[in-house]
């Protein structure tokens, strides 16, 4: 699941409509989606996040989302929504700044599929569309694009995986205040265990420095899974930062909708 949480991120960070890369993945996986018996869900979830991300000055970010997909056995399309609260230091006091957020559109596809040995891979492509105003200070205003990789080894209900990945980001600004474009990479490793109805997941997640200067975020997530009454699954999340440069606490709680 940090494979997942990795590729979400992206909508969900300050520090960090359709547009012509949405799009594009749309168009390029869709009709086989719907090709292998795909079946469209829905997510809602919350999420608070706070630390100072190497800058000295602690914010707390408060989010709500809703997602909606197109899942089959070997893709998985989403969009997700967020609306963000932002809370940060302003002159001796707290201002608080609330409004929409980026636009996350991803695409996941399994590769290879899993092998007699347990092996298995996934790809995936994201684009956080520029939804979120940039005068509040919620986003940069431009669109950023990634692409991951991940690799999974599976032994009966106990599972192992590494995550690779590149984003290509504007996070930063010059002298100017004009946006910096710059690749940020991600990598990450993964256990899990799945039970009759319930799955644990335990990752150590990584990525590129944020802004010149401030160390690259390294943070330890946990994400349990517990299927409901069907066809509700409910999710949490915990994940807490390792470095300066991650988020100092990262907590989240989601409920997934699956027909």
């Amino acid at each position: 699941m940090g494979y997942r949480a990795t590729i979400r991120s992206m909508a969900h960070s300050r520090v960090a409509g359709w547009g012509p890369g949405c799009l594009a993945v749309l168009a390029a996986l869709a009709p086989a989606a719907l090709g292998a018996q795909a079946a469209t869900y829905l997510e809602a979830g919350l999420g608070r996040r706070q630390g100072d991300y190497g800058l000295g000055a602690s914010n707390r970010l408060d989010m709500a989302y809703g997602t909606v997909g197109l899942a089959s056995i070997r893709y998985d399309l989403s969009v997700t929504v967020p609306y963000l609260r932002l809370e940060l230091p302003e002159n001796g006091q707290n201002r608080t700044i609330t409004g929409m957020g980026d636009v996350l559109v991803r695409g996941m596809r399994r590769i290879l599929p899993e092998t007699l040995g347990g092996f298995a891979v996934d790809g995936g492509l994201a684009v956080k569309l520029p939804t979120a105003s940039s005068d509040k200070g919620l986003g940069t205003g431009l669109t950023d694009v990634g692409g991951f990789l991940a690799v999974h080894h599976r032994w009966d209900r106990i599972q192992v995986s590494a995550y690779g990945g590149w984003i290509q980001s504007s996070s930063d600004r010059d002298a100017a205040g004009e946006p910096v474009r710059r690749g940020i990479y991600t990598a990450g490793l993964g256990l899990s265990y799945q039970g009759l109805r319930s799955k644990v997941a335990l990752a150590c997640l990584g990525k590129g420095a944020l802004y010149p200067g401030t160390p690259a975020p390294r943070e330890l997530t946990l994400d349990v899974y517990r299927s409901l009454r069907y066809p509700f699954t409910l999710g949490a999340s915990f994940s807490a930062g390792l470095n300066d440069g991650a988020p100092r606490t990262q907590l989240g709680l989601s409920l997934m909708y699956r027909p």
